[in-house]
């Protein structure tokens, strides 16, 4: 019992008594385990719940009881719809409850690890029970016992958890013995009582619902009313009845389930004849703030339903239809993924489906659509073509301005340092300046940094982009050092995309200048992805000896990206008028830019994944790990397209990710004639988010339905 004024009082509540008078009652006690023991070995199912509280650990253990009782309930009287829409709140419940105990760490105390396992055995055993529902053959008998153990573990799982509980006025309402189920005829014991500083007083007991055979819980005697005690006998019927006590401005049930004998048990539930059921084409629909929300009401087979219900209420601003149960209007509030349970009646039968709906918060100025359940905020604003991202292992973001030189640091609580991390002495004009920006895999000890930088005319060389690495002294970059020299300039493409891959060897991709033939020239840097170490030097496993060359054929690869799983190297491609292309980075290849020697070998051919016609102008692109927006995300490919002011969703499949599935929008920017939010680069951040600069600024987008 949890009282009004201690949670925790268990001495409290009980004066001082002699020796001789404990020991007795220590004795009855533990008669009282055997026999409860016993009781539910046989029989069936009791539930022992208060009325859901704020902050109450165990709320979802108890409404667990609820419905596992109601499921038994249903099976004593045949009721196999209700049975069904008790078993599904069931599972639903303990699955919340086990997440709730999975939360609960620091609150859990020495016992953490068996409060785990008891809500884990109630998530399986509510589910066993579930099952054994669906097949058609399992005798009702059977239901009940199910019923009965996973009651036993939600009934442990709630005790535990309200042993827990802040000091707060409640009210527990329980058998004196464990003997709240019996058969026809049968009586059993009640105390209810609430206790207020250490002082008890009775509470107020009454019979809440009747059983619904007609058959009656009478009082059979006050035994003890200063003490709140009672003997109640059932005198008839089948099924189940609430009692309820109140207390403390608290009200507490107990069910009590007369069952019947077990041959009456022993045939299966019968079919609803009268509902066939309900479901929804969207199970899981994602609503935003202040936009039109819509879910199309549900199929429930040939019978229309008499009544359709959703419980709990719906967040404002969304109307539930109870005739055909759509949901309608625009939501004024944001929901975290909230469980919902929809109930259609027909008669005496009821169906049920369970909606998981999130509501997103409202997008900001600029971005006019992004799928369901994410949502999306302005980062940095103001800035000067940000026009690569890069963060470091300790958090702290790294963009270079295309045009002033400038490469920028954001600290890993999200201010923007005022002085640059570095400044470097560039020519500008087109595509020209800071093109490309990598942070070396082991930068937390070496703090490298590389830039790919368009270098102006000096000490006799004409203007040229090359690879400069810097090393970080807190937020500052010194040591410029030139590590790859003499790169094709042009005023436009001009390449520059910077990324280690898994071998740790740093890929640069090398625009063709505006000269296509530089592509297929032997010797020449142009029209490539190269393939160079940290410092510069040529590894031993290039596919040319003593050359940098990757592969060729390019015409301006602005975007590339190493999948986490497979390592393959993606490629975002620039064509002309048409033909923009994604492919698949391979030792040795040739992606057919540029006058391509006749009789290329067709081995030798690189593969082209998607060709963009009419273009779309591929900028960045991107992976995401499986934690950041989960696994039904971990192999689509995030690309930036210039043209259109969005990020599009690419899904590949295969073993190397190479056969394109679908593409559809992720998110789109507003106005896609202007310049001022055309997406340029996408990387994924900490904490879940995914970041995209644009010429004026840097976004993030994360999940909000999580």
């Amino acid at each position: 019992m949890t009282t009004c004024g201690d949670a925790h009082g268990m001495q409290a509540r009980f004066p001082a008594r002699s020796h001789t008078v404990s020991l007795r009652r220590s004795f009855r006690r533990s008669l009282c385990r055997v026999r409860l023991v016993a009781l539910f070995a046989l029989a069936t199912l009791v539930l022992l719940a208060t009325t859901a509280r704020a902050h109450d650990p165990g709320e979802h253990a108890g409404l667990a009881l609820e419905a596992l009782t109601e499921a038994a309930a249903a099976v004593v009287v045949d009721d196999r719809a209700r049975a069904e829409d008790a078993l599904a709140r069931a599972v639903a419940e303990a699955t919340l409850a086990q997440t709730e105990v999975d939360s609960a760490t620091d609150t859990l105390g020495r016992g953490k690890a068996k409060t785990r396992r008891r809500a884990e055995r109630l998530v399986t055993r509510t589910a066993d029970a579930e099952r054994l529902l669906a097949d058609e053959t399992t005798p009702r008998l059977a239901l009940v016992r199910a019923c009965e153990r996973a009651t036993r573990d939600a009934l442990r799982l709630r005790s535990r958890l309200a042993g827990r509980m802040e000091a707060c006025p409640a009210l527990f309402l329980r058998p004196k013995s464990a003997a709240a189920i019996r058969r026809t005829g049968g009586s059993f014991r009640l105390k209810a009582l609430a206790v207020t500083d250490g002082v008890e007083a009775p509470a107020t007991v009454r019979i809440g619902a009747t059983l619904p055979t007609g058959a009656d819980l009478v009082p059979d005697g006050l035994e003890d009313q200063a003490r709140g005690r009672y003997r109640l006998r059932v005198t008839g019927g089948v099924g189940a009845v609430r009692i309820d006590a109140d207390a403390c401005g608290q009200r507490a049930s107990l069910w009590v389930i007369v069952r019947g004998s077990n041959g009456s048990l022993n045939a299966p539930l019968t079919q609803n004849p009268d509902l066939t059921g309900i479901e929804y084409d969207d199970a899981a629909p994602s609503f935003r703030v202040g936009a039109v929300a819509a879910l199309a009401a549900p199929d429930t087979g040939e019978q229309a339903p008499d009544t359709i219900a959703i419980s709990p209420g719906l967040p404002e601003g969304l109307v539930f239809d109870t005739l055909t149960g759509a949901i309608t209007g625009i939501p004024t509030a944001t929901l975290r993924t909230t469980t919902f349970v929809v109930r259609a009646t027909k008669g005496t039968f009821v169906h049920t489906a369970l909606l998981a709906i999130d509501v997103a918060p409202a997008l900001p100025a600029g971005i006019i659509e992004l799928t369901d359940g994410f949502e999306a905020q302005s980062f940095l604003t103001d800035l000067a073509v940000p026009v690569k991202l890069a963060f470091t292992p300790d958090g702290r973001l790294l963009f270079n301005e295309l045009t002033t030189g400038n490469i920028r640091i954001v600290s890993a609580a999200g201010t923007l340092v005022t002085q640059p991390f570095a400044t470097l002495t560039i020519v500008t004009g087109g595509e020209r300046g800071i093109a490309g920006l990598a942070v070396a895999p082991d930068f937390a000890t070496s703090g490298f940094v590389f830039a790919y930088a368009s270098a102006p005319a000096d000490g006799g060389r004409p203007e040229r982009n090359r690879v400069v690495r810097l090393t970080a002294t807190g937020d500052v970059g010194d040591d410029p050092t030139v590590i790859l020299d003499d790169l094709p300039i042009g005023v436009l493409h001009n390449g520059g995309a910077l990324k280690f891959g898994p071998d740790d060897q740093l890929y640069v991709s090398v625009g063709d200048a505006t000269v296509p033939a530089l592509s297929q020239t032997d010797g020449a840097r142009g029209g490539r992805v190269l393939r160079i170490a940290a410092d510069g030097t040529i590894p031993a496993d290039n596919p040319i000896p003593n050359d940098p060359e990757w592969c060729r054929g390019l015409r301006n690869t602005f975007g590339m990206a190493f999948h986490p799983r497979t390592g393959g190297l993606f490629l975002s491609e620039n064509g002309p008028t048409a033909n923009d292309e994604l492919n698949f980075a391979q030792k040795g290849k040739n992606f057919g830019w540029g006058p391509v020697p006749p009789g290329l070998p067709e081995f030798l051919i690189g593969l082209r994944i998607q060709d963009w016609t009419p273009v779309i102008v591929p900028t960045g692109i991107t992976f995401v790990a499986p934690t950041t927006f989960g696994v039904e995300f971990q192999d689509d490919l995030f690309v930036c397209s210039y043209d259109l002011a969005e990020v599009r969703r690419v899904l590949l499949s295969g073993s190397a990710l190479t056969d394109l599935d679908e593409e559809i929008p992720f998110l789109r920017f507003d106005d896609p004639e202007a310049i001022a939010n055309k997406p340029l680069d996408i990387i994924e951040g900490p904490g879940g988010w995914l970041y995209v600069s644009t010429f004026t600024g840097i976004w993030r987008v994360r999940r909000w339905s999580d």
